[in-house]
């Protein structure tokens, strides 16, 4: 059965913004971001598609994120 996943790529900000996050909210935001990696190795290429999108999802959509 073949599938299709569609997410946001969750980029991380640049090292400047980060500065001002604690170490909790960037270790949250760096583990979201490796998710994108653990979700390609999940899926057959053969079979399967992956569509990243950017901006982000709600963005996209033309959702709020709240």
């Amino acid at each position: 059965m073949s599938y299709l996943v569609i997410h946001d790529e969750d980029p991380l900000p640049d090292e400047e913004t980060m500065e001002s996050w604690d170490e909790g909210k960037i270790k949250s935001k760096k583990r979201t971001f490796k998710l994108n990696s653990i979700i390609k190795e999940k899926i057959d290429d053969k079979y399967d598609r992956q569509i990243i999108l950017k901006p982000a999802f709600e963005e996209f959509m033309g959702i709020s994120k709240n």
